[in-house]
């Protein structure tokens, strides 16, 4: 997934700091492929961009995957509260390799219908997958604690979730995103003046620091999940915050430091999990 990462970093790049005073336009009429990450956060950018009163074009209408770009609701997310039969909606993807890119809308108020999607997500997956029962449980797991995490540390109305089966190539790509106040400023905004850098809120957060300086050990919910998925399913991790970029893989680990140019407002979390797991792999391990 490094490689989708670049193409992001790029697209970053070519947004200016004073951003609100320029009209955007992302050509996509020569793309033949695109991962979950790209789309998404393009989808993340343009309605940042749109609410700060930019125009922005998507071009994608001669694009060879128009189609299933419109299929994915690229470049509008999906969105549930604006749509009564939501779940007859998203029903409708049981058959497909794919689930659309969605809101995640949060706080209290949002909180039943958020559990939800979050649960027809993993049963949509889990009835497009023929998936061992362990990676079913762990798939489910990790949704659900990075999703509480975008509800509980973001500071966002929302956040983005995308799902995409690469049946051929043995892989389930799932990417979530917020633009919210990032790892950093959650810490700052709870009182952790020492951490002064976007780097090092992620790497104390990776080491399970909790925003509450009177409280150990709960970290931002990612701690277990990268764990179980990177040692035990043999999947591949990487979170970018800020500037930040934290890489897990099975042969690297590593926190990046990018140009503050290249930073990202809020979270991004794309995971590569496969959809075979080593016959020793127990989610009870990892519990």
């Amino acid at each position: 997934m490094a490689s989708q990462f670049e193409v992001l970093i790029d697209i970053l790049l070519q947004i200016p700091d004073n951003n609100q005073d320029y009209d955007y336009i992302f050509d996509l009429s020569t793309v033949t492929f695109a991962y979950p990450l790209v789309l998404t956060s393009i989808a993340a950018i343009k309605k940042s961009l749109e609410n700060k009163g930019c125009k922005v074009e998507v071009n994608s209408n001669t694009s060879k995957i128009s189609p299933y770009l419109y299929h994915i609701h690229f470049p509008t997310p999906f969105d549930y509260i604006e749509t009564p039969d939501w779940q007859q909606v998203l029903t409708q993807y049981k058959t497909k390799t794919y689930l659309p890119i969605c809101l995640i809308h949060t706080g209290i108020s949002n909180e039943r219908v958020r559990n939800d999607i979050e649960s027809i997500f993993t049963q949509i997956m889990q009835t497009q997958l023929t998936l061992q029962t362990n990676i079913k449980s762990a798939i489910s797991f990790i949704i659900s604690e990075i999703i509480d995490n975008i509800d509980q540390h973001s500071m966002a109305p929302f956040g983005y979730i995308m799902v995409q089966h690469y049946p051929k190539k043995g892989f389930l790509q799932i990417c979530i995103i917020d633009r919210g106040d990032g790892i950093l400023n959650s810490y700052i905004r709870n009182g952790f003046i020492n951490i002064e850098t976007h780097s090092k809120a992620l790497e104390e957060a990776l080491n399970g620091r909790s925003t509450k300086i009177n409280e150990k050990g709960r970290g931002f919910g990612i701690s277990t999940s990268r764990k179980m998925l990177v040692k035990g399913l043999g999947g591949e991790f990487f979170l970018m915050t800020g500037n930040a970029l934290f890489v897990y893989t099975k042969v690297h680990e590593q926190i990046i430091e990018l140009d503050v140019k290249q930073a990202w407002d809020g979270t991004i979390l794309a995971i590569g999990i496969p959809t075979h797991a080593p016959k020793t792999f127990n989610i009870i391990d990892y519990l």
